[in-house]
């Protein structure tokens, strides 16, 4: 046999060995992988883990190039990063519950990160990151100017990349009335959020009740500060808050018991007897003006 053909066979002999050593490791390795990975019933810590071994996978074989078996992993994997972020969301949608902190919104962004970086020109996982980047922004304590700023841009981002989806509008809502106590725009939220298809429930009716309470008391405030010297000014804020009151009553009460409803009718209802006192002050000391008035300047 020629020296050049017994070279030439050793050459893809090793080859081969080299090939399948790589396959072979990579088969015995990737077995967590290739599993059906369901991280909507898994940890945070459990999605980090295979997030690492996929990397270091990714690293090791590397020599393969366009021919790395890595590649096989991405599409189921990225898969069920979505679905387990996708529940998260969903859930919260779907559901009535109006504590964000029942829902895992930290391993949703997570896995839309991860997913991301697996494909980074899908718009609805950037929106979809950017919704639960907003979530995650109001639930961070205390509120500051800053969060509430970073939640209105995370939301306004998952608008401009979910304009067919709701999920964007009930964020929005929520912050609204939490953290800019602006109902009218909460409401017009609300609204496209049903447009496009979704139902409201008693969380929303507690969102919206909460939103013409915090209006009615930031009335009466503006009311007591008015009152002194300007008793028509005083009067306005007062019917005002009357109106808002009354708008917040009438929804609060058909959901008493859920959630915080309970106590905010408590608080309605001290909040209208503070009314009540304003109004009756401004109407005393309207008549002392009105008697003033009338007395002639000798008896003044």
């Amino acid at each position: 046999m020629p020296i050049a053909a017994v070279a030439v066979g050793a050459l893809l002999g090793s080859l081969l060995y080299i090939e399948s050593a790589f396959a072979y490791r990579f088969w015995n390795e990737s077995r967590p992988l290739r599993a059906s990975r369901d991280y909507t019933r898994r940890t945070v810590a459990d999605v980090n883990a295979d997030w690492e071994l996929y990397k270091s996978l990714e690293q090791r074989n590397l020599p393969l190039g366009r021919f790395s078996p890595v590649d096989w992993l991405k599409l189921p994997l990225r898969a069920s990063y979505i679905a387990a972020a996708d529940d998260v969301i969903e859930r919260y949608r779907n559901s009535s519950n109006p504590s964000l902190s029942d829902f895992d919104w930290e391993k949703a962004k997570i896995c839309l990160q991860h997913a991301a970086e697996l494909n980074g020109s899908d718009s609805v996982v950037k929106g979809k990151l950017a919704l639960s980047t907003g979530y995650l922004a109001l639930l961070q304590n205390p509120q500051t100017e800053q969060t509430v700023a970073r939640a209105k841009a995370s939301f306004d981002e998952a608008l401009s990349c979910l304009p067919r989806s709701p999920d964007p509008h009930l964020g929005l809502a929520r912050l609204y009335i939490y953290g800019f106590r602006n109902v009218g725009r909460a409401l017009a939220a609300l609204s496209d959020a049903e447009r496009l298809g979704f139902k409201p429930g008693p969380r929303e009716v507690e969102e919206e009740a909460d939103g013409y309470l915090l209006r009615a008391e930031q009335e009466l405030q503006q009311a007591q500060r008015a009152k002194v010297s300007h008793n028509l000014e005083a009067t306005r804020y007062l019917t005002l808050a009357q109106g808002d009151l009354e708008r917040a009553r009438n929804l609060y009460e058909p959901i008493a018991g859920f959630s915080n409803v309970s106590a905010n009718l408590s608080r309605l209802y001290h909040d209208r007897a503070r009314k009540e006192l304003l109004d009756a002050q401004i109407q005393k000391t309207s008549y002392q003006r009105r008697l003033m008035a009338r007395r002639p300047r000798s008896w003044r």
